[in-house]
């Protein structure tokens, strides 16, 4: 089977291929039309108004064609102690809505190195903020980033086909797409930052705990003895091959 980025790196094919077929241009013309591109996952949840929050983002922008990538810190999170045994996950906007208002979920903005930082970049004004750097401890994930297309073909083009192979080639993406004005093939160009009216997605997972992690190391999985009879752990979370962590 492909892994989660091989099949990624298909679809921005097909995309392509499409956008060409449609627009009649070249690989590299791309620059004469406004491409952007956003992520998700089948089991996360989208505001409904998410698009539309980016749309206008883009179109406010005052110096559009230097912009690399547009962000945002409007991610919810699940509060991983503030739930009970028996709270499922939402599914719907209004849940996940309800999540926030009682302090099950919170946003990444409201962790206070992403609100001081948000904060300093107000106080910057728009101009300065651009080249503020975006620290490594916000707590990303690639699909806070809406870049240009031709961003996503560049990642590809220079990671190697194993990294695209590996289940953390997220991580790969998370880094190359926030360091982006420091290290990309079109360097200085700008991740502008912006707060949309609502949370943009809920990253539907709750998290490993402590327990979780002790359990997984020194009892490990019944079906996986070693040699001397003992259980081997293989990974820590609560959702086994999906945001788990082998060990």
């Amino acid at each position: 089977p492909h892994s989660q980025f091989q099949h990624l790196r298909a679809a921005l094919a097909a995309a392509e291929a499409h956008l060409r077929e449609r627009w009649a241009f070249k690989e590299g013309d791309e620059e004469d039309h406004s491409v952007w591109a956003m992520f998700g996952d089948d089991d996360d949840l989208w505001h409904p108004r998410r698009a539309v929050e980016v749309v206008q983002a883009i179109q406010a922008h005052q110096f559009l064609d230097g912009v690399a990538a547009f962000a945002t810190l409007s991610r919810a999170n699940v509060e991983r102690t503030e739930l009970l045994p028996e709270d499922s996950l939402p599914t719907t906007r209004e849940e996940v809505d309800a999540f926030l208002s009682n302090g099950r979920a919170t946003l990444i903005s409201d962790d206070d190195q992403p609100k001081a930082w948000l904060q300093q970049r107000r106080e910057a004004g728009p101009e300065a903020a651009a080249s503020i750097p975006v620290p490594e401890n916000l707590g990303l994930e690639y699909f806070d980033f809406y870049p240009r297309l031709r961003l996503l073909r560049e990642f590809f083009e220079v990671t190697s086909p194993s990294i695209v192979a590996n289940r953390f080639c997220d991580l790969c993406l998370d880094e190359f797409l926030a360091k982006y004005p420091l290290m990309g093939r079109e360097l200085g160009l700008e991740v502008s930052f912006f707060e949309p009216s609502c949370w943009m997605y809920f990253y539907a997972h709750k998290g490993t705990t402590n327990e979780e992690w002790r359990e997984a190391i020194e009892e490990g999985d019944e079906d996986d003895a070693g040699e001397h009879g003992e259980r081997l752990p293989t990974s820590a979370g609560v959702a086994d091959g999906h945001v788990s962590s082998h060990v």
